[in-house]
């Protein structure tokens, strides 16, 4: 039904006027999650476009991105994205992980951006904003369609995500991998259960995201791990980083301070000199008066708004 935006709120309703809205053809409508999504707001809008531009100044290892979603239910303490939703006259703390706004014509509009003759099969990056395999997609499979559009089209494309909700559309992404070049990566900072459950309280347990990078690799679906952030104040003994069952061979850094100019360029952690590849350990490492990311308690949400593989 369509609701009364919020106070606010950046986009118009049926009655405002178009100009300047970064949304069009359709009010905002407002939809009151319920049972397994109860505590969220759906926030329907149609997009004028779907797939993004990066900026040059980024710097980005992509140029295009795809988000169906904005405002993410796993509630990261530490995400970057949390500011973004200011730019919809919401606030970045609660309104961020409670009223996710869902671009409800995403799969629509990327087959037909895809399909313009001016699109030139470009690699789509996924997860770059907020999580494309958040609850929300367990209600709209906006994420799954967009696979699908990839898919058939044969574009190239890559997703980022801290959802074992991935693991939903696994045939599919193994589909994908044939025909064209898909890599997903797993977020998986600590497998500390309480560090998990202070710094990303809606998100599933980090041991079961291992085992969904497990079988993604079984079904080849190239599948690696993003460690980050690196929260030095919460993870500092190494049995709270991940250990691998499987031998892995990322980048060593070979010394203090190639360790922390890698790590300014994003790269997280990595694994230690003379492990062979096994352990996996933090940052903790770095000198005394290197930064600390310190993060602030967030009251746990409840099991039900969790993304998991259903």
């Amino acid at each position: 039904m369509a609701g009364r935006a919020p106070e606010g709120f950046r986009w118009p309703l049926e009655d405002e006027e178009d100009a300047g809205r970064l949304f069009a053809y359709q009010p905002f409508e407002r939809h009151v999650g319920r049972g397994e999504y109860r505590g969220l707001e759906f926030l329907h809008v149609n997009a004028r476009t779907i797939v993004n531009r990066a900026p040059a100044a980024s710097r980005m290892p992509f140029r295009y991105t795809i988000n169906a979603y904005r405002g993410c239910s796993h509630a990261c303490t530490y995400c970057f994205a949390r500011p973004t939703h200011e730019l919809l006259g919401l606030n970045p703390a609660e309104d961020f992980e409670r009223r996710v706004v869902v671009k409800v014509n995403a799969v629509e509009r990327a087959r037909a951006e895809l399909s313009s003759p001016r699109w030139s099969c470009d690699l789509i990056a996924m997860g770059t904003n907020t999580d494309p395999y958040q609850a929300a997609e367990g209600k709209y499979h906006l994420t799954r369609g967009i696979v699908g559009v990839l898919a058939e089209m044969g574009n190239p494309f890559s997703i980022l995500t801290k959802s074992t909700l991935v693991l939903r559309d696994l045939e599919l992404l193994a589909e994908a991998a044939r025909r064209t070049s898909v890599h997903v990566n797993l977020s998986i900072g600590t497998l500390d259960r309480e560090v998990w459950k202070l710094t990303e309280p809606g998100t599933p347990p980090p041991d079961r995201r291992l085992e969904a990078v497990r079988r993604l690799n079984d079904a080849s679906v190239p599948c690696g791990v993003l460690m980050a952030p690196s929260c030095l104040g919460c993870r500092t003994r190494r049995s709270r980083l991940p250990r691998w069952p499987w031998p892995v061979r990322p980048r060593v850094p070979t010394s203090p301070a190639s360790s922390r100019s890698t790590f300014a360029r994003g790269s997280g952690s990595t694994t230690s000199p003379g492990s062979s590849g096994r352990a996996l350990t933090s940052w903790a490492s770095m000198p005394s008066s290197s930064p600390v990311v310190r993060t602030s308690p967030r009251p746990s949400r409840s099991a039900s708004t969790r993304s998991s593989e259903t």
